[in-house]
């Protein structure tokens, strides 16, 4: 529900049900990691959809 109200601040992902090879959550971790030490990243959330 909040994903529909900031969508510029949400990470999508795919549905994970019933696949047991899913690796999404490692991708949203490795994007995560990269700004672990940024103050705001709003400015860098375009970069998922844009790479990711």
């Amino acid at each position: 529900m909040a994903y529909a109200f900031h969508p510029r601040n949400a990470i999508g992902c795919s549905s994970f049900i019933d696949d047991p090879n899913d690796r999404e959550l490692e991708s949203i971790s490795r994007f995560l990691t990269k700004f672990q030490d940024v103050e705001d990243v709003c400015n860098h959330m375009q970069l998922w959809d844009a790479n990711y």
